[in-house]
């Protein structure tokens, strides 16, 4: 079975949802896999909308309530210190 890929940057959520209803999806950007698409719930679809429209990198908290997330950050620098730097506010906001 071959899946269909689909560059994020000509992708909507509707078309999306309409996509994964014959199948997996692979959402690429520049031919680069970035997930797997096998059902796009509605939750789903409208988080990762908001997080689209978004310029720049999202601060972790914002991650978390986009994806209604139970977040205790402290324990998540513990497991991922990689993530550290998106755990603080932006410098402009602090």
């Amino acid at each position: 079975m071959s899946l269909l890929q689909v560059d994020d940057r000509k992708l909507d959520t509707a078309q999306l949802a309409r996509l994964t209803q014959q199948g997996p999806v692979i959402v690429t950007h520049d031919g680069k896999p970035l997930f797997v698409a096998q059902a796009a719930a509605p939750e789903w679809l409208e988080a990762w909308a908001a997080e689209e429209s978004k310029p720049g990198m999202l601060q972790l908290k914002e991650y978390a309530e986009l994806y209604n997330i139970p977040l205790d950050a402290d324990a998540y620098r513990r497991e991922f210190p990689e993530d550290e730097p998106f755990t603080h506010p932006p410098a402009d906001e602090e």
